[in-house]
């Protein structure tokens, strides 16, 4: 989050460029597997694509963890 903080502190920030989403999701141990498999396969589609003019680097992070 510290780079997300540093990005929308700076002056020439885009804040329609960015995104922050958290959902709470009820999950059993297979459909955790599942969801992790498929959001991993989602994400390399895109993160095969090289650096190219109008293509611009992106972070995307994400953290799946139990709640007590």
């Amino acid at each position: 989050m510290a780079e997300f903080d540093r990005y929308l502190a700076s002056p020439d920030a885009d804040v329609s460029a960015t995104s922050y989403r958290r959902y709470g999701l009820w999950l059993s141990d297979g459909e955790r597997d599942q969801l992790s498999r498929e959001l991993e396969a989602l994400v390399d589609r895109y993160a095969s694509g090289p650096p190219s003019p109008g293509r611009r680097r992106h972070l995307l992070t994400a953290s799946l963890f139990p709640t007590p």
